[in-house]
């Protein structure tokens, strides 16, 4: 008599043990994912980082060149806008044959959507070094009628510092329409419309900054996100329209490519004085790291100063000689 025999089992997976094993490995990616997502805000981070030391190693080699820093922001012939200091320090970042190619010393030499020369050197140049990884705003803008295309830097140069109640430094001038309550100041580095010597540093150069992060947004009180990077619209060549240094600026045109730090670091109020689009002389820093701002100081230095620094402190960072060596949170 034949035996009976018990069917076997087959070798693939139920489905409960299926769904327990899916249930594990949600369990792991979500254990895992913030480390992968860390690590990778990490590697960004420090690519800002060595960007704005890359900035500030070419400005020093400026400086050693000429015996001055670049002009923060220049003006051309007959009130027309002029060149930034990123312009002036393209040979030192290793890009000889785009500064030889682009007319600093024209009328609109900054102006991109009126010198058509300068238009076809620049359109569609992307400057790695102006870019901050972490950045959530777009890298390349489409300007003017011509829709050219820039490269929008992550960065601004330090002009100087404001008072928010008062003038604080008096180096500084009302500025700039539209924006009726702002001040633009040259106490800083990289000014508007003059260059500056080291020999006129006596605060230290590592107590001073010289670039710093404007590579995030800010928001309305109806929490509508805004742009407030320096070269947004501009792009990267832009200096200004208006002759003179503060507090003598000359005119009206807003400063491109600098700010006049007047408020605390990561400030994100738009309606805040001397803030508007690109066109605030105090537009804050801001910047995607949480709890931080990264800045290049003069001895080439970068540092992740905490927002927790008090604004007066920033503004004597921000000042080249008020014989002060503020201490870092």
């Amino acid at each position: 008599m034949p035996s009976k025999t018990t069917p076997q089992r087959g070798s693939g997976f139920t489905l409960v043990e299926l769904l327990v094993a899916a249930a594990i490995l949600g369990v792991l990616m979500a254990l895992l994912l913030p480390a992968v997502q860390s690590s990778r805000e990490s590697a960004r981070a420090a690519s800002c980082k060595n960007h704005l030391r890359q900035l500030a190693v070419a400005l020093a080699s400026h400086e050693a060149a000429l015996r001055e820093f670049p002009v923060g922001a220049a003006s051309a012939p007959y009130r027309t806008m002029g060149v930034s200091w990123i312009v002036a320090t393209l040979p030192h970042l290793e890009e000889d044959a785009l500064f030889d190619a682009y007319d600093r010393r024209s009328l609109h030499s900054g102006e991109v959507g009126l010198h058509v020369a300068n238009r076809r050197v620049v359109a569609g140049k992307s400057l790695p070094v102006l870019r901050c990884p972490s950045s959530p705003l777009p890298a390349i803008d489409a300007y003017g009628v011509s829709q050219t295309l820039l490269a929008v830097p992550s960065y601004v140069g330090v002009a100087g510092a404001a008072g928010d109640d008062d003038r604080g430094d008096q180096r500084v001038s009302r500025c700039c329409l539209p924006q009726p309550d702002g001040w633009i100041g040259s106490g800083g580095m990289l000014p508007p419309g003059r260059a500056v010597a080291l020999r006129e540093l006596t605060d230290g150069a590592s107590h001073t900054l010289l670039v710093a992060e404007q590579s995030d947004y800010v928001y309305s009180a109806a929490g509508y996100p805004y742009r407030i990077d320096g070269g947004l619209y501009q792009g990267w060549v832009a200096g200004t329209a208006s002759p003179g240094v503060p507090p003598a600026y000359g005119g009206i045109s807003p400063a491109y490519n600098i700010t006049t730090v007047r408020h605390a670091l990561n400030r994100r109020e738009y309606e805040l004085p001397g803030v508007l689009d690109n066109r605030g002389p105090n537009n804050p820093l801001v910047s995607p790291h949480p709890g931080v701002v990264q800045a290049a100081l003069v001895d080439g230095s970068v540092r992740a100063i905490a927002d927790t620094l008090a604004v007066d402190e920033l503004r004597r960072l921000a000042t080249r000689d008020d014989a002060g060596a503020p201490a870092f949170p």
